[in-house]
């Protein structure tokens, strides 16, 4: 594994679907205790929920949620927010489920944030060893010069900073690591959105 933060630390940011008569509800929580009040939804099967469950978030799975499916189990009180990436859910999941429930929406004071990372990995086998220095080589250079920021904003946009720069963020950790997994050489690379 190359542990470089190719999402720059940006596929762990979460923002939550909620209905629409349930927004402004949510807008009092604050902190981790405002938080715990609540119950949250996740796909079955996710690790997510267990970064949930570690926090002493309560977490249902929900084995259909494709198609905002979740909804039922929000009208009912059976969960209050379905959380997933930040990017993911303005380019992709909130014009897709509102094809479905028309009463879903994003929630806009929160944002989740937790240590979840995607790396470079190369096969254990002593055949990809040379592969394996050539690319830690290269990412160590790119990362140093600034290389690699440059072709991440050419290839990558930022979610607009009016979705995220002004919520509260509750910092929840990782059980399965935390952030020091990514080497100190890389950590200028994450993200940051300071804990309002």
């Amino acid at each position: 594994m190359i542990p470089v933060p190719l999402e720059r630390g940006l596929l762990g940011w979460r923002t939550s679907f909620v209905l629409d008569s349930q927004e402004k509800a949510l807008r009092h929580i604050r902190d981790l205790d405002d938080l715990r009040r609540l119950t949250i939804g996740q796909g079955a099967g996710w690790w997510d929920a267990e970064v949930y469950r570690a926090a002493g978030i309560t977490t249902r799975e929900v084995q259909a949620w494709r198609n905002g499916e979740f909804v039922e189990q929000m009208k009912t009180g059976i969960i209050d927010l379905f959380p997933l990436g930040l990017e993911e859910s303005l380019s992709y999941f909130l014009p897709h489920f509102r094809q479905h429930h028309q009463q879903l929406r994003l929630e806009t004071s929160l944002l989740l944030r937790y240590p979840w990372y995607r790396f470079v990995w190369v096969s254990p086998h002593p055949s990809a060893d040379e592969l394996y220095e050539a690319l830690q080589h290269g990412f160590d250079i790119i990362c140093a010069n600034g290389e690699f920021e440059s072709i991440w904003n050419q290839m990558r946009l930022l979610p607009p900073a009016d979705s995220w720069e002004k919520r509260t963020v509750i910092d929840l950790d990782n059980p399965f690591y935390g952030p020091d997994i990514v080497p100190q050489r890389y950590r200028h690379l994450l993200l940051k959105k300071t804990t309002s």
